[in-house]
């Protein structure tokens, strides 16, 4: 089981990989479109919070 977490800055996701929180990060529209198929088509995923 994986937990996600999508954020736009890098500032917010520092403590959630310091918790062992996989994160992305994205600044475009077209990039979160990509990450968020990737992450629902990925089984291991069980939560994800954008």
């Amino acid at each position: 089981m994986k937990i996600v977490g999508i954020f736009n800055s890098n500032e917010d996701s520092v403590g959630y990989r310091l918790a062992g929180i996989k994160t992305y990060v994205t600044r475009q529209e077209n990039d979160l479109i990509k990450v968020l198929k990737e992450v629902r088509e990925d089984l291991d995923v069980r939560y994800y919070c954008v």
